[in-house]
């Protein structure tokens, strides 16, 4: 290796450490990203060296890893170092490696010599085809199996309505088309294939498409809304759990929030609008005011099908058992949802920012609410909120919202909690964590993931079923990761 190579090597570590501690990417493209930057990296090296095989690439690709475990301070659980220590990830590695060898082959084709380099290019690409075809692009992933008595079942819906919220994002259609998946309990024995996480198929969920539901009884239903830009699925291993102890959970995807693709193939992308149609720029003020109305929205047409008798899934909704919860900013219109709107019986906020102009004297929790909280923040000046403010502005804006909602948790005439989940960062309270490819706390994912499951769970038993031999405040108490406050978020 020459010395002119090895600075360019060390500039190429940074950047690729800097990109991983900086990004929002999310599963999988944080380890794609990440795979793809070792792969240009790599093939400079190729070039300078005209030196590559498999084991280089995998070589290169774990010392980095370890590097940037190391320059994250979070080592071993750095998303990349866990991937390697995962031997599901070997195939995933040498496809990428396989897709290099490919590169190097045409980098290396001159006008005299390319039948060879060619004919090698074909059999890697057969390979990797094959190797693609069995084992998909994404890490193998089991959730963890729900361990109430029911089968999950699940159907998706669409319904298409007049667009009346111009007033809050100001777009010149006349009707929008709301996706959601409803998820139910099941008495069948599941048979075939679950559906996949997101789409992908190496991520085994226990969700089963088109069972019967478990006939003769009445089940609370909840309302789920994902993150910014997120999808339905974010909190798909709790869903799971909840349903298998009888809920149905009703998972909404946003227009102009969150990706959507409808059943026609039609792809409707996140914050896909022209600036102006909203002048203010608040973006998080849009997304949070819109997201509510939207679940109103979606709330209203499920209801009328289950007051109407729709079909047998839909009568077997109690619409007087209604609750709601969610992931960040799904989180946060929970909170306002269930100051605002009598008919959500019960609320989770997993760890939301609150964007609602909260008047303590006039908002008052009408419903039992929790809040669970992460603990770990970035200390960065970075935007890694995605709200367009600075560090220091997002903390002031941070502080003036605890004041508010401090005040609120101890004016309201029903029990509201607050709990910090100790060493968890934002992506270990969704299923993102749980697969460990985001960035995360020092806490164990799969403990992480318990606490959270535990917690929704044990709530709503509570306060929407009535089960008093399950008091959620006195099993909290026995969990030492869980740590009662009503400090709402800590400054590094």
């Amino acid at each position: 290796m020459t010395k002119r190579l090895f600075p360019g090597i060390l500039l190429f570590v940074l950047l690729v450490s800097a990109v991983v501690h900086y990004s929002q990417w999310d599963y999988p493209f944080l380890y794609i990203g990440y795979t793809l930057l070792v792969s240009v990296g790599y093939l400079l090296v190729f070039l300078s060296t005209k030196r590559g095989s498999v084991a280089h690439f995998l070589l290169i690709y774990g010392l980095l890893s370890l590097l940037i475990g190391f320059f994250l301070h979070t080592f071993p659980f750095s998303p990349t170092v866990r991937l390697m220590l995962s031997g599901e990830e070997f195939f995933l590695l040498l496809k990428y490696a396989l897709i290099n060898l490919i590169g190097q082959e045409f980098i290396s084709m001159r006008e005299k010599d390319f039948i060879l380099p060619l004919v090698r290019s074909f059999f890697l690409a057969v390979l990797v085809g094959l190797i693609i075809n069995t084992y998909g692009f994404s890490p193998y992933y089991s959730f963890p199996t729900p361990t109430g008595p029911y089968s999950v079942g699940t159907q998706t819906y669409e319904f298409k309505q007049d667009y009346y919220h111009q007033d809050i994002l100001k777009l010149d259609i006349d009707s929008v088309t709301y996706m959601y998946q409803l998820f139910y309990p099941s008495p069948s024995q599941a048979q075939g294939s679950p559906i996949g996480f997101k789409g992908l198929k190496k991520i085994q969920t226990h969700t089963y498409e088109q069972l019967p539901i478990q006939a003769g009884e009445s089940y609370p239903i909840l309302f789920y809304s994902p993150g910014a830009g997120g999808s339905r699925f974010d909190n798909l291993s709790q869903i799971e759990e909840l349903v298998s102890q009888g809920y149905i959970v009703a998972a909404l995807e946003h227009p102009y929030l969150t990706d959507i693709r409808y059943a026609d193939g039609q792809y409707l992308k996140a914050y896909n609008f022209p600036k102006s149609a909203h002048p203010s720029y608040d973006m998080p003020g849009l997304a949070h005011h819109l997201r509510i109305a939207q679940i109103q929205d979606v709330a209203d047409e499920v209801l009328n099908h289950s007051t109407e008798g729709m079909d047998s899934l839909f009568s077997q909704i109690d619409s007087r058992q209604v609750g709601i919860f969610g992931w960040s900013i799904g989180g946060s219109a929970a909170v306002e949802l269930c100051v605002s709107n009598p008919i959500f019986k019960a609320g989770i906020n997993l760890d939301g920012w609150g964007f609602m102009e909260l008047s303590p004297g006039k908002n008052r929790f009408q419903s039992p609410f929790l809040y669970l909280r992460s603990d770990v923040k970035p200390a960065t000046r970075w935007d890694v909120f995605g709200t367009g403010k600075s560090l220091e502005d997002v903390w002031e804006m941070e502080v003036r919202q605890v004041e508010r909602e401090r005040e609120l948790i101890n004016t309201s005439p029903v029990p509201v909690f607050a709990y910090i989940i100790e060493e968890a960062f934002h992506s270990n309270i969704r299923d993102h964590g749980l697969l460990g490819v985001s960035r995360l706390g020092p806490i164990h994912p799969e403990r992480c993931n318990e606490i959270v499951s535990q917690s929704v769970k044990r709530f709503f038993d509570q306060y929407l079923k009535g089960d008093s031999q399950e008091d959620f405040e006195e099993w909290a108490e026995t969990e030492e990761e869980l740590v009662r406050t009503n400090r709402i978020i800590t400054r590094p």
